[in-house]
């Protein structure tokens, strides 16, 4: 985890030595997220987001471990989580 300023990124990279690729494409799941971003409100940043025709997959909603989140892929194919 990185943070600055009162942000936190989480970032995650599976182990694969020589390549650089979004992690869903290791993963045997295709599940794998790429960060995690803590922001103040996923609410009104997911309406945001959405409304300047983000994709944002799955919807946002509440975890088990306490976090509302939501996550979108960028154009390069990294999964960002945020919360």
């Amino acid at each position: 985890m990185v943070k600055r300023s009162g942000i936190i990124i989480m970032l995650s990279q599976f182990d694969n030595p020589g390549s650089v690729r979004p992690n869903r494409l290791g993963d045997p799941n295709g599940e794998a997220w790429d960060a995690y971003v803590w922001v103040n409100n996923a609410d009104i940043l997911c309406r945001e987001f959405q409304a300047k025709g983000v994709r944002i997959a799955p919807d946002l909603c509440d975890q088990p471990y306490g976090n509302r989140d939501f996550d979108i892929e960028d154009c390069n194919g990294y999964i960002v989580f945020w919360a």
